[in-house]
């Protein structure tokens, strides 16, 4: 038989159909990869308040998101860390710590007991062994809750996002300090947990200073200045976190709040290369308030969420 072209283009796909399994075998689809936990990255929660309300921003590389809640005017929002907000009673005192999603929706709250009729919330903050690890969304992860009395006696507590009390630590009054001198509140930072105080003495310029807690085995002082920067006319500190950069190293941000009600966050950096001596100056970013009578009450960064 004489082998033709279109005899040829007939016997050719009957040749495919007819080789063995094992050519065909060799053709496979790639295998499909089990999927891998989701790590969502670490965002920039931007809290600002008056009596009653609460406003905050939500920031990521990827997505910006807003929410706002009202209470009765008695009420106060404190602060933020994690996926938890703080909220406070100015008359009676009562606590009640609030859970977000993701998107910052409430989801529940549980009531946190002051160490005493007298005390009053100040701050709340992670309390992660390591600043920069992941924080856990669930009830086990475990905050640090300032309270101060009116006499200026200081308890730091260790607070489950459950509302349960792990732990609470005396810190002792502050000791030669210049006065007047507030303390705003207790914040994660590198090395641990520090304290950030406002100085007003009279006649003089305002400042800010951010103090090493120290623990002495059955309790906390906070006389060591680690750093101190003068603030300009009508600016206050609100609240403190720490933050890994690329470019700078660990930094501490220091929110202040100016007259008008927004914010300005003030870097400062601990390590660079070649090594500083101490802390430096890096720069100041400007909030702008969301609308006119909201007022910048703290600022921080969550690392990012473990899976």
């Amino acid at each position: 038989m004489k082998l033709t072209p279109r005899l040829l283009s007939l016997l050719v796909p009957l040749a495919v159909l007819l080789a063995p399994a094992v050519a065909r075998a060799q053709i496979q689809p790639p295998p499909i990869q089990p999927p891998q936990p989701i790590v969502i990255p670490e965002t920039e929660r931007v809290l600002w308040s008056v009596p009653g309300s609460a406003y905050l921003q939500i920031r990521t590389r990827l997505w910006t998101t807003t929410r706002q809640w009202s209470y009765s005017t008695h009420w106060s929002a404190i602060g933020v860390a994690g996926n938890r907000l703080l909220w406070q009673r100015t008359d009676t005192g009562e606590t009640n710590l609030w859970k977000l999603d993701d998107a910052g929706n409430y989801v529940s709250h549980a009531a946190l007991t002051t160490p005493g009729p007298a005390y009053r919330a100040r701050s709340i903050t992670l309390a992660n062994t390591f600043v920069g690890s992941c924080y856990d969304r669930r009830d086990t992860q475990r905050y640090h809750v300032l309270w101060v009395d009116n006499a200026g006696a200081m308890v730091l507590d260790l607070v489950e996002g459950s509302g349960l009390r792990n732990a609470s630590y005396v810190v002792d009054p502050l000791a030669g300090v210049t006065q007047p001198t507030a303390v705003v509140g207790v914040y994660a930072a590198l090395g641990g947990p520090q304290m950030l105080t406002h100085v007003t003495p009279a006649g003089q310029t305002a400042r800010f200073e951010i103090r090493f807690l120290n623990w002495t085995g059955t309790r906390f002082t906070a006389n060591s200045v680690a750093a101190q920067y003068n603030l300009a006319s009508g600016y206050v500190p609100v609240s403190m976190n720490a933050r890994e950069s690329s470019v700078d190293g660990w930094t501490d941000q220091v929110f202040t709040r100016v007259s008008v009600g927004s914010g300005s966050l003030w870097n400062i950096g601990w390590d660079r290369t070649p090594p500083s001596t101490g802390p430096y100056w890096i720069g100041e970013t400007f909030y702008p308030y969301p609308s006119q009578g909201w007022q910048a009450k703290a600022h921080t960064v969550n690392p990012a969420m473990c899976p």
